[in-house]
């Protein structure tokens, strides 16, 4: 799922509860409850939190909504708040949100989707680590052409440790391990 690929027809997901009330896959739940644990377990004064996970369609598309209302306050055309609220926000049908397979993690401390996320320690720590539970941070910083999306820090995508671990070495982008996937097929 990404800007040209939309979510098919009638996708379901199995999804679990975590004790903040967000809900994930249920695939990649004891994974991410290992890369928790072991990240505030290996270090002490570290705090995550789960800011964001599934979404449904409706939210998603209200998030998109209130970001273009967002933009068209702050003096934008509607056409430019639309273009502008699509750098870090899917359409209803495009988000990963959508598939339970991403989670938002932020410092407990500083819970916003900011750049400041990327200094947090715990942030150093998850894209660090995240490959050896099977995530990767989806919109790496240098990669927006190749994703769609502004950087985001606190964006982790479960993909699978195998996947997750070619990604983060290669220093690559889903798209780009996909598209190595169809030349290997071919």
């Amino acid at each position: 799922v990404n800007k040209a690929n939309a979510l098919p027809d009638g996708y379901h997901q199995k999804l679990k509860q975590l004790k903040n009330g967000k809900f994930v896959a249920n695939v990649m739940y004891s994974h991410l409850r290992d890369m928790w644990f072991d990240c505030e377990a290996q270090n002490s004064t570290y705090s995550i939190v789960v800011v964001s996970a599934y979404r449904s369609h409706n939210k998603q598309e209200t998030l998109l909504q209130q970001e273009i209302a967002k933009n068209e306050r702050f003096g934008m055309s509607r056409k430019e708040a639309l273009n502008d609220a699509l750098r870090t926000v899917a359409p209803s049908g495009y988000s990963e949100h959508e598939t339970g397979l991403c989670v938002d993690i932020t410092a407990k401390r500083n819970q916003q989707l900011n750049k400041q996320q990327e200094d947090m320690p715990e942030n150093r720590w998850l894209q660090k680590h995240c490959a050896e539970y099977g995530f990767i941070l989806r919109y790496p910083k240098g990669k927006e052409k190749i994703t769609g999306y502004d950087y985001e820090p606190w964006h982790f995508r479960y993909v699978g440790k195998k996947a997750a671990k070619e990604i983060m070495q290669k220093k690559i982008t889903l798209e780009e391990y996909l598209q190595e996937k169809q030349v290997e097929v071919e």
